[in-house]
């Protein structure tokens, strides 16, 4: 590059981009953990108050980690067992924001159902 160069480039916006179990989902075993994935690297401190569960439950949020030290993803495992027959809601709110300050531009909602 012998003269000045200049380029533009943008980063997607914050999504969740896998969930297990899927939404809708039904017979969910009672011991399962949910897991979400993003397709970018999200901000450690903004996990914990952007994600609600319906009906509440004691739960272990643990981040899952890309080279120790970037987020991108979570596991949310109960403290005991999912209720029999019951429709869990995961909320993801938008207080949630990745590595360049974004965040998503609506709450991202999924239920499933256990056995």
């Amino acid at each position: 590059m012998g003269q000045d160069t200049s380029f533009t480039f943008w980063t997607d916006s914050l999504e969740v981009a896998r969930i297990r179990p899927l939404d809708g989902e039904t017979f969910v075993n009672r011991y399962n953990t949910i897991t979400v994935f993003f397709n970018t690297v999200i901000v450690d401190s903004t996990l914990e108050g952007a994600i609600t569960l319906s009906p509440m439950m004691e739960y272990a949020l643990s981040p899952r980690r890309y080279r120790s030290i970037y987020i991108i993803g979570l596991y949310l495992r109960p403290d005991s067992s999912w209720a029999e027959e019951t429709t869990y809601t995961v909320t993801i709110d938008t207080t949630l924001r990745d590595w360049y300050g974004g965040r998503m531009a609506e709450p991202y909602v999924f239920s499933f159902t256990t056995q």
